[in-house]
C-alpha cells in the first residue's frame, strides 16, 4: 500500500491500516520531515481499537503522535533515558511558541461506519490538526530539539 512515493507500509501494518486508515496517511505525510530532514529513524506504527500512534526516535529524542478517539491528536516529546515526557501544549507554552488548542482538535462530531467515502472525510478532518501541529514543530524544530536535548528532567 503506497502512502506517498517513498512511504510504504509492511504487510503487518497493511492489515492494521484497514482498521484505522485515516490517521496514518496524514501523520506520515506531514511528520515524515522528522526522518527526512531531522535524522529520526523510520517511524513505528501502532493501533488499538479506534486509536493509533506513530513513533519517531532519534538517538536522544522520542516523538509520539497519538490519535485518541474521538477528536484528540497529541504530540508527546521525551528525551531518551530521562524520566518523564511532555505534550505539545505544555512544551509550546514553556518555549513561548504560539499554539491554538482549537486548531489541534479533530472537527468530527458524528460516528462513522467507516465506509470508503466516510473514511476520506475522517482523514480530511484529521489532516487539519496534524498539519497544524507538524508545521509548528517543523518551524520550531531547532528550538524544540535544543530544549529537549539540554533538559535533565521532563516530569
Amino acid at each position: 500500500m503506497l502512502l506517498r512515493d517513498n512511504i510504504t507500509l509492511s504487510k503487518k501494518h497493511q492489515k492494521s491500516f484497514r482498521v484505522f486508515p485515516y490517521f496514518f496517511r496524514p501523520v506520515l505525510n506531514h511528520f515524515y520531515f522528522l526522518k527526512d530532514d531531522c535524522g529520526f529513524l523510520k517511524p513505528k506504527l501502532d493501533t488499538w481499537k479506534n486509536e493509533g500512534a506513530v513513533e519517531f526516535k532519534s538517538k536522544d529524542i522520542r516523538i509520539l503522535i497519538e490519535h485518541m478517539s474521538p477528536n484528540w491528536i497529541g504530540v508527546c516529546f521525551q528525551k531518551i533515558n530521562v524520566p518523564g515526557r511532555v505534550y505539545e501544549h505544555r512544551l509550546f507554552e514553556i518555549l513561548g511558541i504560539a499554539y491554538d488548542v482549537n486548531l489541534a482538535k479533530v472537527n468530527q462530531s458524528k460516528h462513522y461506519q467507516e465506509t470508503e467515502k466516510e473514511i476520506q472525510e475522517i482523514e480530511k478532518a484529521i489532516e487539519k490538526p496534524v498539519e497544524y501541529l507538524s508545521n509548528i514543530i517543523k518551524d520550531n524544530h531547532e528550538k524544540i530539539f535544543s530544549y529537549l536535548k539540554n533538559s535533565s528532567s521532563r516530569a
